[in-house]
């Protein structure tokens, strides 16, 4: 550790222009200011003109122009699954194509161990 807790640590230095020096670091002192500190300098060297970075063309996407063609007539699927219900007879496709029919499913066991454990602790209680 420095004088009055100065410890100078990642140090980081970058050159702006080619003629200012820019340091950054950080401190860590149990006895002074801790944080992230930086300092500059001019130096005694000519500055870099700027120069634009380099950027690359864009060209424009040409598309071949589009013929009309005639195609033989497919004929349209037919879907697997019926889409609607009908009340006269039960589709067992409908029922499971529901999104929440397995969430729904998934709750039976859940009551069942609930009424389980609601129906020992009654008799635990009250039984004796």
């Amino acid at each position: 550790i420095g004088g009055n807790g100065f410890d100078p640590g990642s140090a980081r230095a970058v050159m702006i222009s080619g003629n200012i020096l820019f340091v950054t670091w950080g401190t860590d002192g149990a006895a002074g200011e801790n944080g992230a500190w930086f300092s500059y300098t001019t130096l005694n060297t000519p500055e870099l003109p700027a120069v634009p970075l380099p950027v690359p063309e864009i060209q424009p996407l040409v598309e071949p122009e589009s013929t009309a063609t005639v195609k033989s007539r497919a004929s349209t699927p037919i879907p697997t699954r019926a889409v609607a219900f009908s009340g006269q007879e039960a589709n067992i496709d409908v029922v499971s194509a529901n999104p929440l029919m397995p969430m729904i499913i998934s709750l039976a066991p859940v009551l069942l161990l609930f009424v389980t454990i609601l129906a020992i602790h009654r008799w635990r209680r009250y039984g004796r």
